[in-house]
């Protein structure tokens, strides 16, 4: 979905998607935050570093944490110092501090909802 060609492919002109919107704020980047090639939902704060990711709405990269090669879905909670790389992070979890989960570029690290690491 990074790639405008993709997207141009899904969504064809003539044949609108629907969804439901939600009211939350524009996502929030602190001095310091990293951002390179990756989508950021409305709702997410990040003080961390994020590269080649999708983050969902309402998720929280603490400071000095880092993000890659991931997906973090909803509500997701990466402390300060935690390193996620090659993951797949479900609802509502949370990855403590200075916690490090990664999977492999053949193989993606999963964590379920709610999980705590």
């Amino acid at each position: 979905m990074l790639d405008y060609d993709n997207v141009r492919a899904l969504f064809l002109s003539g044949k609108p998607v629907y969804t439901i919107t939600h009211d939350t704020p524009p996502a929030i980047y602190s001095e310091g935050a990293v951002v390179k090639d990756s989508y950021i939902a409305n709702g997410a704060i990040i003080e961390g570093t994020v590269e080649h990711c999708i983050i969902a709405r309402d998720v929280k990269i603490g400071k000095g944490a880092k993000v890659k090669n991931s997906i973090i879905f909803s509500s997701v909670k990466i402390d300060a110092g935690a390193v996620v790389e090659n993951a797949l992070v479900d609802k509502y979890a949370i990855i403590t501090n200075k916690h490090s989960f990664k999977g492999t570029k053949n193989e993606f690290a999963y964590a379920k909802q709610g999980a705590i690491l």
